[in-house]
């Protein structure tokens, strides 16, 4: 969570990737979700991070509204690890809200709907 991830004394020196942005059932404020890269099986770990530049330019333009372009990196990111559960997530999401769009208060953190 961004919780542990603030309290971390040396962050840089610990590959995360933020997984999701959500808000948990029965609780008003929205939490980061990360993994720890760094943590997972050493294959495993150098295939994410081999994706964590498209994958964090998809995150950017997710949350900034650019559906299109943010699916794009994601699909990129899925090409090269077809089973990444992040990357197949938040391109089904961007793949909703280009066809669906979104209202005026969307702020892309997603409601969890329960524990």
């Amino acid at each position: 969570t961004q919780h542990l991830r603030d309290a971390l004394a040396r962050p840089e020196d610990v590959t995360l990737r933020q997984v999701d942005f959500v808000t948990v059932f029965g609780r008003r404020d929205p939490v980061r979700l990360f993994e720890v890269v760094d943590a997972l099986p050493p294959d495993r770990a150098a295939a994410t991070r081999a994706i964590l530049e498209p994958y964090r330019d998809g995150l950017e333009a997710f949350y900034a509204r650019d559906f299109v372009t943010a699916a794009e990196a994601f699909r990129v990111c899925v090409a090269a690890l077809p089973d990444d559960v992040p990357s197949r997530l938040f391109l089904s999401r961007c793949e909703t809200y280009i066809r669906s769009g979104v209202g005026p208060g969307w702020t892309g953190i997603h409601k969890l709907k329960q524990k």
